[in-house]
């Protein structure tokens, strides 16, 4: 009985496509979130934003928000029968705010900070929503390969089983030919799958932020 070096040569193609995505390392949802706040830039944008209307407050809220200035001037002097000499003046200057200036600065920086925090509410919960869609689509993506591995390697089993079949005179080249399409056919839906699964993979990366490509773990619950 010869051995159908088709199945073999098959095998290690499937082998060299499936070694990378099982080195990347797999994470949860919480865990992907957790790197995503850290990492995402449009986050980190968003933060920044936070802080920076924190710090108005803050300087909104000091006595006075100007600094002194110290102001000097020079310049020669002559004195008759003396020769010349300089003279030397040193001020010190600083804005003051009128009545209820300092009062309207506050209310307008607790505004802006209110209006920071709300648009930053609005960013996060959005922002939790791309990224779990992004996740969970990923986690499909894997599940189907994993399926339509599975359908693959029954279907190359079922070709190999009819050559064989054939080799022996048990069944005619027609089936053998039915086989090797059919098997053809899931293989392409497996290359498609492997694709699906690269594809959300790197949407999944640009949002958590990172060069490094992450697994998603979990399982799709169906009812």
């Amino acid at each position: 009985m010869k051995t159908p070096t088709f199945a073999v040569s098959v095998i290690c193609f499937v082998v060299l496509l499936c070694a990378p995505l099982h080195a990347q390392q797999a994470i949860d949802f919480a865990t992907a979130f957790e790197l995503a706040r850290k990492n995402n830039p449009d986050w980190r944008a968003a933060e920044q934003e936070i802080q920076s209307a924190r710090g108005r407050l803050t300087t909104a809220r000091l006595l006075s928000p100007f600094n002194p200035a110290i102001e000097a001037q020079g310049g020669p002097r002559r004195m008759p029968g003396e020769g010349t000499g300089a003279d030397i003046g040193v001020g010190l200057s600083m804005e003051v705010e009128v009545a209820g200036q300092r009062a309207a600065r506050i209310t307008e920086a607790e505004r802006n900070l209110q209006k920071s925090e709300a648009g930053f509410q609005d960013f996060m919960r959005t922002f939790r929503g791309r990224l779990a869609r992004a996740f969970y689509q990923a986690v499909f993506a894997r599940e189907r390969l994993a399926l339509q591995r599975r359908i693959e390697n029954l279907n190359r089993t079922l070709a190999d089983v009819t050559k064989i079949k054939f080799d022996a005179g048990d069944v005619s080249g027609l089936e053998v030919n039915l086989a090797t399409v059919r098997y053809g056919q899931v293989r392409k839906e497996t290359l498609d799958a492997e694709r699906n699964l690269r594809q959300a993979l790197v949407k999944l990366k640009r949002l958590i932020g990172t060069d490094q490509t992450y697994l998603p773990e979990g399982k799709l619950e169906t009812t």
